[in-house]
């Protein structure tokens, strides 16, 4: 009864010890786990981060790209005492800008035209017959404005696709006139804030980027003398959309991006939108970097997300999950064999117990069996003492009855013999009698 008292408390002590490795187990494989997913996070969070800082420079080396176009178009007008139109039109051809750069809508130059040099620019320009031979005689500057100056384009790449730009006065656009000015006090290519602009019908996004063209033989070193000295501006129309795309295009990584770029300068709108591919509806993102570039004087505020595709083929994912679903595993056959041992050592202990109070049950039989026999043994032995005491007694009284059986054959031989000996005797005498009578 103890060793069974016994044996279940061991029995118990074992389930307590399993119980207690398997969830020990359990917890070293969770924290596993956690450290494992913590660095995995890690590493990709740092992956996103570096692809994030590579999409950037990629941006800014573009928008650096189109900013080099002014500075070209502004070398042609440096080495020329005057750039006529066809001259403009074949340079613009040369540099072949819509192969390598996509999003720019037009390449123009705008003339700085005063109120007293208007109606000698307008006639010039009517009668300007280097691109085609009936010259535009309909040409004015447009819309009326009282400014003293005016900023007017007068060289267009595409003048077929944009007629309605040719003459247009910049001064009477507020944002193109800001940016033309700073352009013309710092000397460096200046861009405006975010434009939304009517193109058949559909609203988009655009955006002017110019640099001022001074006069060659004037110096430019104060401001006095940039303002003195200000000949006209290089400007590029830029699509924002088509630019940015193109940008994420051409670049590898970034297509495992998403971005939001906002202009945050301080004459723009509230986080002004510049392009957005992020549908924030219908993904979310688990990181988000927030860099900034300069486009023209102006900063951008570019929010990189991760798209789908940053996601695909990441193996290093499913380690954290491996580690813990085998850590579970290894707790789960470390507690199953602690458990098994514990449960067989027990019931080997009370069948051992079983065996034991068996064997002295069988024991105690065995020795009552030998016991019995012995007393058989000796019982039988009597009986074959009695029965070779009765055999000889028999013996004895066999011989006795032969001897008597020996007596009584030689008595009833010897009185058949008489008998016999009387019958002749007998019959002699009644032959005797018959004799006599005769």
């Amino acid at each position: 009864m103890k060793k069974r008292i016994a044996s279940k408390q061991s029995v118990v002590l074992g389930n307590v010890l399993a119980i207690g490795a398997f969830l020990v187990l359990a917890l070293a494989s969770a924290l596993l786990y956690s450290a494992a997913q913590q660095q995995a996070d890690e590493i990709l969070q740092l992956e996103f981060q570096q692809q994030a800082t590579q999409a950037r420079v990629h941006v800014e080396n573009v928008a650096g790209d189109y900013v080099d176009v002014l500075y070209n178009l502004r070398g042609l007008f440096a080495a020329s005492e005057a750039v006529e139109r066809d001259e403009w039109h074949a340079f613009v051809e040369a540099l072949a800008i819509d192969e390598r750069l996509q999003g720019i809508q037009a390449i123009e130059y705008v003339q700085v035209v005063s109120n007293e040099q208007k109606e000698a620019f307008e006639l010039s320009v009517r009668e300007d017959t280097s691109l085609h031979e009936e010259g535009y005689p309909d040409f004015s500057i447009y819309p009326e404005s009282r400014s003293d100056i005016h900023y007017v384009v007068t060289y267009i790449s595409s003048e077929d696709n944009r007629e309605e730009e040719f003459g247009y006065d910049l001064s009477t656009h507020e944002a193109r006139k800001v940016a033309l000015i700073e352009a013309r006090d710092t000397n460096t290519a200046r861009a405006t804030v975010p434009m939304l602009s009517s193109v058949d019908g559909n609203s988009e996004q655009q955006l002017m980027i110019a640099l001022p063209v001074y006069q060659s033989e004037k110096s430019i070193h104060t401001l006095e003398q940039r303002k003195e000295a200000l000949d006209g501006y290089v400007l590029l129309i830029v699509h924002l959309e088509e630019f940015i795309q193109g940008v994420m295009q051409q670049d590898t990584v970034s297509k495992m991006l998403k971005l939001q770029v906002n202009d945050l300068g301080l004459d723009a709108i509230v986080n002004s939108s510049v392009y957005s591919s992020v549908d924030y509806g219908a993904y979310v993102s688990q990181y988000v970097s927030e860099q900034s570039i300069d486009v023209g004087g102006r900063e951008w505020q570019i929010t990189f997300l991760e798209a789908p595709q940053f996601w695909v083929g990441r193996q290093g994912l499913m380690v954290p999950i491996w580690l813990f679903i085998a850590g579970m595993l290894v707790a789960s056959l470390v507690g199953s064999i602690l458990y098994i041992f514990t449960r067989t050592k027990a019931n080997a202990v009370l069948l051992a117990g079983d065996i034991t109070a068996e064997l002295r049950i069988k024991t105690l039989d065995l020795e009552h069996a030998k016991e019995e026999a012995d007393h058989l043994r000796r019982e039988a032995e009597g009986h074959k003492e009695r029965l070779e005491r009765a055999l000889k007694r028999a013996d004895k009284d066999r011989h006795v009855i032969e001897e008597k059986s020996l007596e009584t054959e030689r008595l009833n031989e010897t009185m058949v013999g008489r008998e016999l000996k009387m019958i002749e005797l007998k019959k002699r005498l009644s032959d005797f009698k018959k004799n006599i009578k005769k």
